[in-house]
């Protein structure tokens, strides 16, 4: 029973990391084939996070990483 569990401990971990290096490829690619935000459609995303931040500040993070409770 406990060589059972150890095998499908190793398989799910080997599962998990295949997934995880899939997700990381697959964020990149996504990456590369978005066109790059102007200097103004950076501006107008800064503008709605902080106001995302100001208006729900339990969810959004200090600049520390921590969150404000």
């Amino acid at each position: 029973m406990v060589d059972h569990m150890e095998t499908r401990h190793l398989q799910a971990t080997e599962h998990l990391k295949d997934r995880r290096d899939l997700a990381s490829k697959m964020a990149k690619e996504r990456e590369e084939k978005a066109p790059p935000l102007t200097p103004k459609q950076k501006k107008q995303l800064q503008q709605y996070l902080e106001l995302m931040k100001a208006k729900q500040p339990d969810v959004w993070p200090r600049e520390n990483g921590r969150f404000d409770r």
